[in-house]
């Protein structure tokens, strides 16, 4: 739920400075460190396109109860190994960072969120390792579940994009709105667009491609 999905963002997304995104970016990916099988996607739609991908196929994180059982959304859901996907992904800052931004897709935003959460409460281990996100389809746990924690006491102060579909219905729409507001309304930028449970299009002549730009 990563590095495809963002390098095929900036590789397709219309020009920058007269350039491809891709040629005025350096990218480098944090995959997840946790093997699934392809069949741990539950709808057969989703494991066909995913089979482009394979043959090893990655997670961020777990769901308990499990996706199969309805784990995504559940009212007592809880995100399995986050806490060693956060060790690894300190790592990796410590190692190659630091990094002008961060960006993540489903899984892979709602780390790197994480990440600038535990960056404002102090933790050094992400202090000034990066310093905006973009994130596409993000969300928090919910207020009533055993990760409540993770949902920053007080806005963030970073810049940030945030960008999620007005037809996604993987999850409740408000939970993606609902993180938004997780962020100072000065630092910031919210993108909204019909395509379902995928990132933006940013092609040339869209109003979200040139507020790209602008950020």
């Amino acid at each position: 739920c990563g590095q495809t999905q963002v390098r095929n963002i900036f590789f397709h997304a219309g020009a920058y400075g007269g350039k491809k995104w891709t040629d005025n970016l350096h990218f480098e990916y944090f995959n997840g460190p946790h093997a699934v099988p392809r069949e741990w996607h539950r709808a057969p739609e989703m494991q066909e396109t995913m089979r482009q991908f394979g043959p090893d196929y990655w997670l961020y994180y777990g769901f308990e109860p499990p996706i199969e059982l309805g784990g995504i959304n559940s009212s007592s859901e809880v995100w399995v190994k986050f806490d060693e996907t956060i060790d690894k992904l300190a790592d990796f800052l410590r190692d190659n960072g630091p990094y002008d931004g961060l960006c993540g897709f489903d899984q892979g935003g709602c780390v790197i969120m994480q990440a600038a959460r535990l960056a404002a409460e102090g933790d050094k281990r992400f202090a000034h390792k990066f310093r905006f996100l973009i994130l596409f389809t993000t969300v928090l746990p919910k207020a009533i579940l055993k990760q409540a924690s993770f949902r920053p006491s007080a806005p963030l102060n970073i810049p940030t994009i945030v960008s999620f579909s007005l037809s996604d219905f993987s999850r409740p729409f408000p939970s993606f709105e609902e993180a938004a507001l997780f962020f100072d309304e000065g630092c910031r930028e919210v993108l909204v667009h019909p395509d379902g449970h995928i990132p933006p299009k940013f092609t040339e002549k869209m109003l979200n491609t040139d507020r790209l730009r602008t950020f």
